[in-house]
């Protein structure tokens, strides 16, 4: 290959970086569609769209017989609270979608916490971490 053309390549391939973006939030990647065509902004779309889908199941709830209600250090409750947090913290962060993670959040509780004074502490540890 000719050096000419092997310069020539380098310097297209500066260039293309200069106008790419890389975001790397929670393992997913998003580019700047400066110099992205159709099929690869869709592209793209759809790989934020699949990891939203792909962020963590919502913990299950541990049964009720599980706990033996003299309030343990390590009660399963306290342990299923650090679990849904976590699972909280998986989802990505984007601004856009972020009411909509808010009401995802708030029907997964509802589904699976039947205890109300729990759900409402659970709510109450999501918000008061920012999340």
């Amino acid at each position: 290959m000719p050096t000419s053309l092997i310069n020539k390549t380098i310097n297209n391939l500066a260039s293309k970086q200069e106008y790419t973006l890389l975001i790397h939030p929670n393992n997913y990647l998003i580019q700047s569609t400066s110099k992205l065509s159709s099929d690869e902004s869709k592209n793209k779309l759809k790989e934020k769209n699949q990891h939203f889908v792909k962020a963590a199941k919502f913990p299950k709830a541990p049964q009720k017989e599980m706990c033996c209600g003299s309030g343990c250090p390590n009660c399963v409750w306290l342990q299923y609270v650090d679990n849904v947090l976590d699972y909280v913290k998986s989802l990505p962060l984007d601004e856009k979608v972020i009411e909509e993670q808010k009401r995802h959040i708030r029907d997964e509780l509802e589904k699976n916490v039947e205890d109300e004074n729990l759900r409402m502490f659970l709510t109450i540890e999501i918000e008061s971490k920012g999340l």
